[in-house]
């Protein structure tokens, strides 16, 4: 226990005598451990975000038109129906609308020019796992994706004026929705009520399915794809993305070990005829090597849980404005970057401690 005492009050004194140096050593660290947990974590973030914009449907599979621009949701419906591996199907449509006015409590907002906006007809009761502040929108209702609600000023209780050049309507807000995906800057509301407001009646972009494992459908007028093949552009993305930011890390891990090295080389150093003075007085290798180490692996641990800050930060940032979704990252990489943190501070430290230790104890206290 009286060791203990001991080692603490050497540490109180000696981060507290470092100073700059000190701060310097944990801002290299936490740069170090930011980038390398950012990478990590955006890479992880948008690989999950990937997948669970098909996971909100149910789906594992995808229809797609092979000519031309929608499907015929009655042949393609018929086809379906005759496939027994086919467990579920979620319809949508995609166009382009024109946002003319909004309404709320009796005051008109005009939006000049008006704002052209994407518009997703689907039905609302099959979606799963959106946070939703509000309702689903029904009949005559649409639900505004969170990101655009925010831009353009629109809350639940409005009244949307909308049009195409098909058609035009006004529809009231029945819910705002967040998905971390594209969804968060669209519009939503039920296929037939964007049918209707497109002029696509009886017509859709895609449908989503679920279906037993190993099932291929084969029809003439939609092209079927695994969710793998759908993944397969974004994952070479990702690939290449991840690549990308192994790179940056490699290179700002080296620059961060570079000034981290220059920080503990300057206080080993500055402490060189303290550590003289331990040696003539019977200290033991071991003994001040584990004293540098511990002062080492203090500023380690508190620039690696700046890092994590920081990255937790970064990721939000980054994702949000380079992809358009929200990245969190997951506190399990919390360890693994405390892991990091201490190893490169400790053995930053523990390299001129070691030349140091190889000196004669009375040359340095002479000063030679």
């Amino acid at each position: 226990m009286r060791r203990l005492r001991w080692l603490m009050a050497y540490l109180r004194k000696a981060l507290g005598a470092s100073g700059g140096r000190a701060l310097l050593s944990a801002g290299c660290t936490a740069l170090a451990v930011a980038v390398v947990l950012l990478s990590a974590g955006l890479y992880l973030g948008l690989r999950e975000q990937l997948a669970r914009e098909l996971r909100a449907y149910g789906a594992n599979a995808i229809l797609s038109p092979r000519s031309g621009q929608y499907l015929d949701v009655q042949a393609v419906r018929q086809a379906l129906a005759q496939e027994e591996g086919v467990l579920q199907a979620h319809w949508q449509l995609y166009g382009r609308v024109l946002l003319i006015n909004a309404v709320s409590s009796g005051r008109q907002r005009l939006f000049s020019p008006p704002q052209e906006l994407e518009l997703i007809g689907l039905e609302p009761e099959k979606l799963q796992g959106y946070r939703l502040k509000g309702m689903l929108p029904q009949g005559g209702q649409v639900a505004v994706g969170e990101a655009l609600a925010e831009a353009l000023g629109i809350s639940v209780g409005m009244t949307l004026g909308l049009s195409s050049e098909a058609s035009a309507g006004s529809y009231w807000v029945s819910g705002v929705l967040q998905s971390g995906g594209p969804e968060d800057k669209a519009l939503l509301m039920g296929l037939e009520d964007a049918q209707l407001l497109l002029g696509l009646r009886g017509r859709a972009s895609a449908v989503l399915l679920r279906v037993a494992p190993g099932l291929r459908l084969q029809l003439p007028e939609a092209e079927f794809r695994s969710l793998r093949q759908v993944a397969a552009p974004e994952e070479q993305f990702l690939g290449k993305m991840q690549l990308l930011m192994l790179l940056v890390a490699l290179v700002v891990l080296f620059c961060a070990s570079l000034g981290l090295l220059s920080a503990q080389a300057s206080g080993v150093l500055e402490r060189l005829r303290d550590i003289g003075l331990m040696r003539a007085l019977g200290g033991g290798k071991g003994q001040i090597t584990l004293l540098f180490a511990a002062e080492a692996l203090l500023a380690g641990l508190a620039g690696a849980a700046l890092g994590f800050v920081l990255a937790l930060g970064g990721a939000l940032v980054v994702a949000k404005g380079a992809f358009g979704v929200y990245v969190l990252l997951p506190l399990w990489l919390l360890f693994p970057g405390l892991a990091l943190g201490a190893a490169l501070s400790v053995g930053a430290g523990l390299l001129p401690l070691r030349a140091a230790l190889g000196l004669a104890p009375a040359a340095v206290l002479r000063g030679e």
